[in-house]
């Protein structure tokens, strides 16, 4: 259950927080997925988790460049 919530909750996060912190929304993205992958193991969840980490993503990568866009 704690594995939903990190998948739902953490590539906002992760997306937004490392956004304002290097601007750049690709190295964003490529941290934000190694530690989906590696730390969260999203690959080794039913095909519910995996949805829902990859529609957060989508979702931090949205805010992330429209934040991106704002703070220029």
């Amino acid at each position: 259950m704690l594995n939903f919530f990190l998948a739902i909750g953490l590539p906002v996060l992760l997306m937004v927080g490392g956004t304002r912190i290097t601007y750049s929304v690709i190295g964003s993205l490529i941290v934000t997925i190694m530690i989906m992958v590696f730390a969260v193991q999203v690959h080794h969840m039913n095909w519910l988790g995996m949805t829902l980490a990859v529609i957060s993503l989508l979702a931090g990568i949205r805010i992330a460049l429209n934040m991106r866009k704002r703070s220029g």
